[in-house]
């Protein structure tokens, strides 16, 4: 039997919004995206992914966003 991921790693539209800080429509439209990663699994509530796979999938795809309250020029 396939040892199943904790389940802290697993995440859905709603989870992925915050880890993105992302509006809901936003978020749907990125998980619609080809580039997106496919779900580790659907139900009918929607799609679970990895939370992993989506941060990975986010250091790759997105940009970096200033810090609010922070000058571009400080160090991080």
């Amino acid at each position: 039997m396939a040892k199943l991921p904790p389940p802290d790693e697993l995440v859905g539209t709603q989870e992925i919004g915050t880890l993105l800080g992302t509006s809901k429509s936003r978020t749907k439209q990125l998980v619609a995206a080809r580039s997106f990663p496919e779900p580790y699994v659907r139900l009918a509530a929607g799609g679970i992914w990895l939370k992993s796979e989506v941060l990975a999938w986010a250091k790759q795809h997105r940009r970096a966003r200033p810090v609010a309250g922070r000058d571009e020029d400080e160090p991080g």
